[in-house]
C-alpha cells in the first residue's frame, strides 16, 4: 500500500543551486550525470564558465546547479535537507568556498519551469526545467564526480549548532584577504568551541561569600563583583587547554602531541592579545597558518566526536 501511494504521489525535479565566491566551479563528467547520496541528477550551468583572455580569475560568484530526476516531494525535501547539512562540512574539509544559497526557502513551480539560480526549487515533473540566464567566469577544473559523489557521501551530517557555527566561520575565512583578520577569525573559532566550565561547588560557595562581602563593602564597584562572579568558572585558557586535550585523546594523539598543541595555543593567544590591544599587524606570518591548523584540528575532532564539546 505504501509503495502504491509513493508511486501515485506527484513528482518534482529538484533544483539545487551551487555557489562559490572564488570561481572554483566543478568540472562535470562528460555526460553531466552524477549520482549523489544515491539519487541520479545532472550538473548544469546556464552559461558554461569561460575565462576571458585578459583575466586570470574572477571574483564573480559562479552558480552551477544540480537537477535531480523527478522525486516525490517528501523525498526531494529530505534530500535537500541532507545536502544542506553536509555541504558546509564538505566545503570545510576541502577548504573551498562552496554553498547552497538561500536554502531555507524552496520555490515550488507548478505553472512554469523557469527557475532562478539563487535558491532551490521544486519543479513539477511534467514541466521542462529552464534556468534563468546567467554568465560566469572561472578557471577551476575541480572534478564534480569526486567532489559530489564520493567526498560528499563521506561527510557526516552535522546538526550541533556550535559545530555548524564554527564551520561557517572557517568557510567564511576564504573570503578574507587581510592576514590579521584571518588570524583573528581562526582564534574566534577556537573561542566558540572552548566552553568554560563551572569550578567545583566548594570553590563556588567560597566565591559567593566573597561576592556578598564585596557588595557590602564596595556597593558601587560593580566591576569587582562581576570579576568575582567570573571566577566561578574556569579560565578561558584552561577551557582551551582542556578542549585540546579531549580532542587529542579522541583522535588518538600522544601526550607529547597534545602538550605541543596546548603550548601553541598559549603562544597564539599571546599574539592575539597584542593585536587586540595595539591594533598592530601580524608580525609572524606563520602564526596565521598555525592558528588555522589548530582551529581546523578542533573542528575536525568535534565533527567526528561531538561529545568533546560537553565533557
Amino acid at each position: 500500500m505504501a509503495e502504491q501511494s509513493r508511486a501515485s504521489e506527484l513528482k518534482f525535479w529538484l533544483h539545487v543551486p551551487l555557489q562559490t565566491a572564488h570561481s572554483e566551479w566543478l568540472a562535470p563528467p562528460n555526460d553531466g550525470r552524477l549520482t549523489i547520496l544515491g539519487y541520479p541528477c545532472r550538473l548544469l550551468a546556464a552559461v558554461l564558465p569561460q575565462v576571458p583572455a585578459d583575466m586570470t580569475g574572477s571574483p564573480i560568484a559562479v552558480r552551477q546547479y544540480l537537477l535531480f530526476d523527478p522525486l516525490p516531494e517528501s523525498v526531494a525535501r529530505k534530500l535537500l535537507d541532507e545536502l544542506v547539512s553536509r555541504m558546509p562540512v564538505l566545503a570545510f574539509k576541502e577548504q573551498v568556498s562552496y554553498e547552497i544559497p538561500n536554502h531555507a526557502w524552496v520555490e515550488k513551480k507548478e505553472n512554469h519551469g523557469v527557475h532562478n539560480l539563487t535558491y532551490p526549487a521544486l519543479i513539477v515533473s511534467h514541466l521542462e526545467p529552464k534556468p534563468a540566464s546567467l554568465g560566469a567566469h572561472s578557471k577551476s577544473t575541480r572534478g564534480a564526480s569526486d567532489f559530489l559523489e564520493t567526498k560528499l557521501a563521506a561527510c557526516p551530517a552535522v546538526s550541533d549548532e556550535r559545530i555548524l557555527a564554527a564551520i561557517d566561520l572557517a568557510n567564511a575565512t576564504k573570503r578574507e584577504s587581510l592576514a590579521r583578520s584571518i588570524f583573528l577569525s581562526w582564534l574566534t573559532i577556537i573561542d566558540s568551541l572552548a566552553t568554560r566550565k563551572d569550578r567545583p561547588a566548594d570553590i563556588g560557595a567560597w566565591l559567593d561569600e566573597k561576592i556578598k562581602e564585596a557588595e557590602a563593602k564596595w556597593k558601587n564597584d560593580k566591576g569587582l563583583q562581576s570579576a568575582l562572579t567570573g571566577l566561578k568558572q574556569e579560565s578561558h585558557g584552561t577551557a582551551i587547554r582542556n578542549l585540546i586535550g579531549r580532542a587529542g585523546q579522541a583522535l588518538g594523539e600522544s601526550e607529547t602531541q597534545v602538550k605541543a598543541r596546548q603550548g601553541l595555543a598559549a603562544k597564539l593567544y599571546k599574539t592575539r592579545s597584542g593585536l587586540s590591544h595595539s591594533g598592530s599587524k601580524l608580525q609572524d606570518p606563520t602564526e596565521g597558518s598555525e592558528a588555522r591548523d589548530l582551529a581546523r584540528f578542533l573542528i575536525e575532532a568535534a565533527i567526528q566526536h561531538p561529545q568533546i564539546l560537553d565533557d
